[in-house]
């Protein structure tokens, strides 16, 4: 039996200036009056045990160690909300089954640490020499339920660090995004219901320490390669010289691809599935849809380079499966929840909110200069069951 879901939901758009600790404890007040967006801050998650004030430390410094201030604000979050700072789920916990936690807080423990929402997501990067305004393109196609993600998106000006943008995950990590300096980072999950067993941040947190520290791709690669990572996860990153570059990770294993003017490819892809023959032991859980997806996606803008244009992938999110990349089932954990286009030579973003099928969902603009406050955002999403045959896992091979 499918689970039920609404037909709308509600988005919000924060914008928060100042030190980390003061963008921390304005995001804990205002989750003190918003008891839904709450439950992502401080859950009681069924999976796991709450770390003890100790180990919660440690694991901040580890995430300090890797995303300096981002601990500052988790501890003002922690303050804002009134609650001790080993409360805030972002910083996991122990795994009740084996003990495991993915940040180091004691001695090593064996197993795989226990997922924390999807990531099921089609994205994309075009450069300048094939799109039809010279423009570097980003996109991607956020995939979940309803229910596991937070649902904001946040403008995000802290001290000392570039302004980004980007819908977060767990209220501090983040799935993708831009930053002021033009480098974009957008993600997907590259192996469903696997994790590797290691030690390392989650996925969201690595794309917040992209964002936080690095102004370009180069310096993206260099610091995506010092930061262990215990998730499953395909990283497109792009900055506005015209370069980008995919790298697929399940914890030490990983493979890279960049392209750049020079390059034969002027396009990168990905969806919930690995290419690279590196990460061949984590290809066992290919679903046919992610196959699917990602061919449609070449196709689309293979034939349209070098005249690919903004609403060209646009209509190539929108359009539903298998023509297009949108999903509408989120009864089953698998429907569009949100679209981003970014135009990284101008550091810019277009949002549309629950499904772009529905006529009832418009496109946004927004930027790194919104006025400090909050939006609400009513998206409607258009539940329906999958086809036979959607959900087929194919064995490890091409794309075939």
């Amino acid at each position: 039996m499918r689970n039920s879901v609404p037909k709308e939901i509600s988005f919000t758009h924060i914008v928060l200036e100042g030190t980390p600790y003061e963008v921390g404890r304005q995001q804990g007040e205002v989750l003190k009056r918003d008891k839904k967006r709450a439950n992502y801050l401080t859950p009681t998650l069924p999976f796991l045990d709450r770390y003890s004030q100790r180990e919660a430390q440690r694991a901040l410094d580890y995430i300090e160690k890797y995303c300096p201030g981002l601990g500052e604000e988790i501890q003002g979050a922690a303050d804002g909300f009134g609650v001790p700072v080993e409360e805030i789920a972002f910083l996991g916990g122990k795994n009740k089954e084996n003990g495991f936690t993915p940040i180091p807080v004691s001695e090593p423990a064996s197993g795989t640490n226990q997922p924390r929402g999807n990531n099921n997501c089609s994205q994309l990067v075009v450069l300048p020499s094939a799109t039809k305004d010279s423009h570097l393109y980003a996109a991607q196609n956020t995939d979940s339920g309803p229910a596991d993600l937070d649902l904001r998106l946040c403008t995000t000006r802290v001290q000392g660090k570039p302004a980004h943008i980007g819908f977060s995950d767990m209220i501090f990590g983040r799935g993708g995004g831009i930053n002021e300096y033009g480098l974009c980072v957008t993600t997907s999950w590259g192996a469903p219901m696997m994790w590797p067993p290691c030690e390392g941040l989650p996925y969201s947190t690595v794309v917040r320490a992209l964002l936080d520290r690095c102004s370009n791709v180069h310096e993206a690669l260099q610091t995506l390669a010092s930061i262990p990572v215990a998730w499953c996860t395909n990283f497109i990153v792009s900055d506005p010289s015209g370069v980008a570059a995919l790298i697929e990770v399940a914890g030490v294993d990983r493979g890279m691809k960049r392209i750049g003017k020079g390059s034969s490819d002027q396009f990168l892809c990905a969806t919930n599935h690995y290419t690279f023959p590196e990460l061949h032991a984590y290809s066992t859980n290919r679903r046919r849809e992610s196959v699917t997806r990602r061919q449609t996606i070449e196709s689309r803008i293979g034939t349209a380079v070098p005249q690919v244009n903004k609403e060209m992938i646009r209509n190539l999110l929108s359009e539903p499966f298998p023509h297009g990349v949108c999903l509408h089932h989120y009864a089953d954990g698998l429907g569009t929840l949100w679209s981003t286009i970014f135009d990284v030579t101008e550091t810019a973003v277009d949002v549309c909110f629950g499904a772009p099928s529905s006529e009832k969902n418009q496109w946004r603009s927004f930027g790194l200069q919104d006025p400090i406050g909050m939006t609400q955002y009513k998206a409607h999403l258009p539940d329906e069951a999958a086809n036979p045959g959607f959900w087929e896992r194919m064995p490890p091979g091409s794309d075939g």
